[in-house]
């Protein structure tokens, strides 16, 4: 009788904890992993006239700061200064601003 309540505690332990960890990470995959809804399938609608002027604008911005301005930290006070200066002066800040 010992044998076979160990038997079923054993089978109980091999298959029941990864059953349980399966369990588990599909919770996971589908509460954090997992996208709601369905995506997109199709061809894209043409951009709208203001859509193109704004892709244009952040185009150009990005260009600017990632390329000519390029990197921007507390060791590179002057390029910090720069971007800060193109934002305030494109209208991208509605504050005022100071590096510290």
């Amino acid at each position: 009788m010992d044998r076979a309540l160990l038997r079923r505690a054993v089978l109980r332990r091999a298959i029941g904890y990864p059953l349980i960890l399966a369990t588990l990470l599909g919770l996971f995959w589908f509460a954090a992993v997992r996208m709601p809804g369905r995506s997109f399938d199709g061809p894209l609608r043409p951009l709208t006239q203001g859509e193109a002027r704004s892709a244009s604008q952040l185009e150009r911005d990005v260009i600017l700061l990632s390329g000519t301005i390029g990197e921007r930290d507390l060791t590179r006070p002057l390029a910090l200064d720069s971007a800060a200066l193109y934002i305030a002066g494109s209208g991208g800040v509605t504050r005022d601003f100071r590096n510290i």
